[in-house]
């Protein structure tokens, strides 16, 4: 059973402060996202489908194998894990049992997407379908029924890229009863205020933003709105180590050798996986050869 957290996820939301939290695709990572001091991991299909089947995020991974995934990540860390719950992987009747499976496995919420699935996208734009309003807001109270806990939070997330589509939708799914909206088309920190005023309800923002000067990204410290409580970096680690690792394989394939790669020492990677305790157990609990011989 995993580990209780430390901070549940509502009463993070409930604290009226942004919160980072990075994505996540492995118990690894999200340890490394706890360690890091965040209040929070994003458990993102992006990387779990990356990492487990080295495909692209177009729906191909399950519900099986990202709940698996979740319940490594859960039993993990002590921090709180979102779940990245696609498009509730069906209908409304696959949503419940998702929710279902999510929250057996540790995570305290997931977002569920208003898109087609398995998805369908619009030829050349890469957009996905969205499905009827009304059909995902029925998805959205199925979700909320399915909980046991009122502590696991459901996020009505919609793939809208239009603005008055997104806060349309956005008002539909608070008004339905969801926790907390997700624009997750790329917007401009302008737009997502008018969507925070208008739909009334905690917010998460994704990183990276649109930026209309055209010059750097903006900070986390410009998301000012009271109503932004959690602003998403799903991937940045994930590509941090793509190219890290690309970067060490190909120094051992030119020079033979990987001295001087930037990488971990034993040392850190035994702090990180927790070797200490397990040894500790394996003093405590288990023989040696010399006492096995004795009996």
């Amino acid at each position: 059973m995993r580990p209780r957290c430390l901070v549940t996820l509502r009463a993070l939301l409930e604290r009226e402060k942004l919160s980072v939290v990075p994505g996540a695709y492995d118990a690894l990572s999200a340890k490394l996202v706890e360690r890091a001091g965040f209040d929070a991991a994003y458990l993102t299909s992006y990387g779990v489908t990356a990492v487990t089947l080295c495909k692209p995020d177009v729906g191909l991974i399950t519900l099986s194998e990202m709940v698996r995934q979740a319940k490594y990540v859960c039993q993990a860390v002590k921090i709180p894990v979102i779940f990245d719950g696609e498009a509730g992987f069906g209908n409304a009747v696959n949503t419940i049992r998702m929710v279902k499976e999510v929250e057996k496995a540790g995570a305290s919420g997931a977002d569920i997407q208003d898109q087609r699935f398995p998805r369908i996208h619009s030829v050349g734009t890469g957009q996905s379908e969205l499905v009827p309003l009304e059909e995902h807001v029925k998805k959205i109270k199925a979700a909320l029924q399915a909980r046991e806990s009122e502590d696991f939070i459901i996020i009505g997330r919609t793939e809208a890229s239009n603005l008055d589509e997104a806060i349309r939708r956005g008002k539909a799914y608070v008004e339905a009863g969801a926790d907390m909206v997700f624009a997750h088309s790329r917007f401009f920190v302008s737009e997502l205020q008018r969507i925070a005023q208008a739909v009334k309800a905690p917010m998460i923002v994704n990183y990276p933003l649109l930026n209309p000067e055209g010059n750097q990204l903006p900070r986390v410290s410009e998301l000012t709105n009271p109503r932004f409580r959690i602003v998403l970096f799903p991937i940045s680690a994930l590509f941090a180590a793509i190219k890290v690792s690309i970067k060490t394989l190909n120094q051992i394939k030119a020079d033979g050798t990987d001295s001087g790669c930037d990488m971990s020492t034993f040392e850190e990677f035994d702090e990180v996986v927790g070797a200490h305790e397990v040894r500790s157990w394996e003093e405590k609990y288990m023989c040696r050869k010399d006492e096995i011989n004795a009996h």
